[in-house]
């Protein structure tokens, strides 16, 4: 009877303690699993995770923006705004990431980036390839030579920018009232030849040029403009001088005056 009871209870801890080692194994096994699953996911999760990327393109004298600029990141390409902004998305998380931009009269760069995060901001800075200065220059010989030439009407509208208007002040509107300043694009051809058939002789010349490169495809200048006119056989001169401000802008390689402001005048001094 004692020897029975013993092997009972030895078979019952000896089940018992199978059990609890089936038990283990079977709870280490599903945290194993459950482990591998939860490492797999987040992987998962981190090969799939896109942000955005922003910010600036801008000037790298003047810091001013650069609208109209290309920039690419794998086969998604952006423009710029007016105010040289741009923004990826759906970029995926990941190193040496590169982004492009390319911009006329501008150097292309080529910058990487690292994504680590949802959103990161990216400004950019674009080096030159033009002399503002010296474009600037160079249209006002070409302008004041098309008017003393007083033939190429088509020449000399070709400098204006079809958003080509002047100022509303007292001042601007005189030299639109006298006939020597073109109120907006489409009076530009009728003012020259007017002026062309009214005196035998014109020109304009452009003295005391201050030019202030906003980028390389914007600028403004602050100058002397002396319109100079003869007519009949005493050849009457009349000379007009002014101080005048004058917006340009680049276009497909070509500098467009677009805003003008006479600032005070001077009729035969």
């Amino acid at each position: 009877m004692q020897l029975f009871f013993f092997f009972k209870t030895k078979r019952t801890l000896i089940n018992h303690g199978f059990t609890l080692v089936l038990t283990a194994l079977i709870w280490f096994g599903y945290i194993g699993c459950q482990s591998q699953t939860s490492d797999r996911l987040v992987a998962e999760a981190e090969t799939s995770a896109f942000g955005i990327v922003s910010g600036t393109v801008f000037d790298q004298i003047s810091n001013q923006p650069v609208p109209n600029s290309n920039v690419t990141f794998s086969d998604q390409m952006v423009i710029t705004d007016p105010l040289g902004r741009y923004v990826l998305r759906q970029v995926p998380y990941g190193k040496h990431h590169s982004i492009s931009v390319v911009s006329d009269d501008y150097q292309t760069i080529n910058l990487e980036f690292d994504l680590v995060q949802d959103y990161l901001p990216l400004n950019i800075s674009l080096v030159r390839t033009n002399d503002v200065e010296q474009e600037i220059r160079r249209y006002f010989d070409r302008l004041s030579n098309l008017v003393a030439n007083m033939e190429k009407v088509e020449d000399i509208e070709g400098h204006f920018s079809p958003n080509y208007v002047v100022s509303e002040d007292v001042v601007t509107q005189f030299g639109v009232g006298a006939g020597v300043i073109p109120a907006d694009f489409t009076s530009i051809k009728p003012t020259f030849k007017k002026l062309f058939t009214n005196y035998d002789k014109i020109q304009f010349q452009f003295d005391h040029i201050k030019i202030h490169a906003h980028h390389a495809r914007e600028a403004s200048s602050v100058l002397q403009l002396v319109i100079v006119t003869e007519k009949g056989p005493r050849r009457k001169k009349m000379l007009i001088q002014t101080n005048a401000k004058i917006n340009f802008e680049k276009w497909d390689g070509i500098w467009q005056t677009h805003f003008l402001q006479l600032l005070e005048v001077h009729l035969n001094p």
